[in-house]
């Protein structure tokens, strides 16, 4: 039987359990009194009347049996319950999921599924601040809400089933400092089977690779078939590396997909079959600086905060994370930090039109302190969860282990050393690093660098008034100059420091004029693209409450901030654009400071006043740097516009005196 994957997304009904007596009066086997329906995602924080509610609330779903259900495993995969969840199935407990609310987690369902009646499943959330989690307390700043805020999935597999598989897909480049897109590769991959999925050994595996075209669908002729392996017994069996002749990397701005698609079999045939799509890439340091498939990168970005457009909360549906990671992207952003874990859909999305993600254990600030082995058991469970449900995603480069803690304390940084070994042991091809705000005060002795880059907030002049970004980044290089240098935050946040967006632009643009004298500084990600919804917050109540940091508002509208990092982080440069008599001359140039990394597929259009396209041309592949000169004579034209290959907005210019001699450079 194959497997089926079922969505539980509507038809839900829900109640709030104001006075904490659902397990007392068995809710998870009465059923819920007085509940109203809903579907998913849901949370209560942005409903009237319980924008600030922080407690208990329930959830039943009631569906009806089906005949292909018989005798098999029944799992729940829950992409996001915010925060400490109980789960029932017919009355019996089926499992918790505590102290961690943005990672996805898989629940096994007893076997006590009802034949030709009504099933229930209930699940009882609660969102309290506690210790017992990370972030802990009310040490974190961005929107706690609570419910069931992204998809519950049904998973409905034979009992010899696949779990969960790591591919390992390592291009092979040497000796190069150019961008490299086409290659030999190294594939494996390391297959976790399900517990207890030993009834019908021996099992057979088999696997294909395919190549996934730029529409979705798998190519027809796929690039590698393998032969039969046979699993004798335990739970993990890796896939002997192959070698593969030729294979297209994957680049953000170049995001070529394969498929691996596995069949599982016993002496009766096909038992289970599963799939996931990777890419090859490859990021790494060296030298001090990042390299990526081959080539030496300085990259630019901004991050996005999640769950702060109040209509949604956390429970945004994906249409508009769709919406917001384009504009997100149409910023020039190609690197950019969530510092909680985000849907599977999210980094779907980048995936598939590429941006580079260090996704983050919500672990942040200084206190509580001292941190210790409880701390440690919750970084180590959220890291298993992240690698297990991330790990084949080719847009996450980086695993991030905490935020703004005090780094400069000594057991902050043997905590970071050794967490960082243990997401080595999970995942060795990925980069793991801490992010500082204490780096200014002892760079050297400070837990940042104890990542495989160093990464620090840079609130130099604003928070840290006394402090100035040129001197003590001069500072940090004097002392440690191995590994690259990310500023993981900087920006203007409202109103604790005035002067509002014009501030804001200016600041961005002093910021950008430092961090570029420094070849050191191998990424930087601006703070952030949206105001944002945080209990925090020092602006608004309830829903509402905010910080106004971003270059657009909460439901995402542009402020003049917003084309400034645009422009700032393009990386192509709008020369000149002089038009004499309709005769028009543009030179474009390859940015070569930050950001600086090679481009490829561009192109050019000349839009007309109704913002009609008139003409494209095609940019030839320039090296950071490098320049390319058009002539143009034709219809009249209004302003030039560039695009990455995958259809991204880079940066637009207004033609100024066009069809009249003019030395205005634009």
């Amino acid at each position: 039987m194959e497997r089926q994957t079922i969505a539980l997304n509507h038809r839900w009904r829900f109640a709030l359990d104001r006075e904490n007596t659902g397990i007392r009066d068995t809710w998870f086997r009465q059923g819920i009194p007085r509940y109203r329906e809903l579907q998913l995602p849901h949370t209560w924080n942005v409903e009237s009347g319980t924008e600030t509610y922080r407690g208990a609330a329930w959830y039943e779903y009631h569906f009806d049996y089906d005949e292909s259900f018989a005798g098999k495993r029944l799992r729940l995969q829950c992409n996001g319950v915010y925060r400490d969840a109980d789960f029932w199935f017919n009355g019996e407990n089926a499992g918790r999921h505590y102290g961690s609310g943005f990672t996805t987690f898989v629940i096994d369902l007893p076997n006590n599924i009802r034949a030709g009646k009504t099933n229930i499943l209930t699940v009882r959330v609660q969102n309290p601040y506690t210790d017992d989690a990370l972030p802990r307390d009310r040490s974190f700043d961005w929107a706690d809400d609570g419910g069931i805020f992204r998809d519950i999935t049904l998973i409905v597999t034979n009992t010899d089933a696949v779990d969960y598989v790591q591919v390992f897909a390592e291009p092979e480049i040497t000796g190069t400092d150019k961008r490299v897109n086409e290659t030999g590769g190294v594939f494996s991959a390391t297959v976790h089977l399900c517990d207890n999925a030993a009834v019908s050994r021996p099992l057979d595996l088999q696997y294909e690779i395919c190549r996934i075209a730029e529409n979705g669908a798998d190519n027809a002729e796929c690039v590698y078939t393998s032969g039969k392996y046979c699993i004798t017994e335990g739970k993990e069996y890796h896939l002997p590396a192959v070698q593969l002749k030729m294979i297209n990397l994957w680049h953000f701005d170049r995001p070529c997909l394969y498929r691996f698609k596995l069949s599982l079999s016993n002496a009766g045939g096909i038992i289970d079959e599963y799939s996931v799509s990777f890419g090859f890439r490859k990021f790494e340091v060296k030298g001090g600086k990042f390299f990526f498939n081959g080539e030496a990168v300085r990259l630019t970005g901004t991050e996005w905060m999640p769950g702060s457009n109040p209509a949604y909360g956390n429970a945004e549906p994906k249409e508009y994370i769709r919406r917001i990671l384009t504009q997100l992207k149409e910023t020039n952003c190609v690197f950019t930090r969530f510092h909680w874990q985000q849907d599977e859909a999210l980094y779907d999305w980048c995936d598939k039109h590429g941006m580079l993600v260090q996704e983050e254990i919500p672990h942040w600030g200084p206190s509580p302190l001292p941190i210790g082995a409880a701390e440690m058991e919750m970084s180590r469970s959220q890291a298993e969860e992240m690698v297990r449900s991330h790990c084949n995603h080719p847009s996450i480069i980086s695993w991030g282990m905490a935020n703004e803690l005090n780094g400069q304390a000594a057991e902050t940084v043997q905590f970071m050393r050794e967490l960082k070994a243990y997401f080595k042991e999970l995942d060795p091809t990925r980069l793991v690093s801490y992010v500082s705000h204490t780096m200014w005060d002892g760079p050297a002795k400070d837990a940042a660098t104890t990542g495989d880059m160093m990464m620090v907030n840079d609130y130099c002049g604003q928070w840290l008034a006394d402090k100035d970004s040129e001197t003590e980044i001069k500072k940090i290089f004097a002392e440690v100059s191995d590994k690259p240098l990310v500023i993981s935050e900087f920006g203007l946040c409202e109103p604790r420091v005035p002067g509002g967006d014009k501030r804001r632009t200016s600041d961005f643009i002093h910021k950008m004029n430092v961090y570029r004298q420094f070849p050191g500084i191998g990424g930087i990600i601006n703070f952030c693209l949206n105001d944002y919804r945080t209990q925090m917050g020092e602006e608004g109540e309830g829903m509402l409450r905010r910080r106004v940091h971003g270059s657009t508002d909460m439901f995402g509208e542009p402020k003049p901030s917003y084309y400034t990092v645009q422009e700032y982080c393009a990386p192509v440069r709008i020369l000149k654009a002089l038009c004499c008599n309709g005769a028009c001359i543009i030179e474009l140039q390859c940015a070569g400071e930050l950001p600086s990394y090679s481009i490829e597929g561009y192109y050019l259009e000349y839009k007309g006043a109704d913002n009609r396209v008139i003409q494209r041309e095609k940019i030839p592949v320039l090296s950071p740097g490098g320049t390319v000169r058009f002539e143009y004579t034709g219809e009249h034209i209004k302003k030039v516009c560039v695009y990455r290959p995958t259809g991204f907005s880079v940066i637009e210019k207004g033609i100024i005196g066009s069809n009249k001699c003019s030395t205005e450079s634009i």
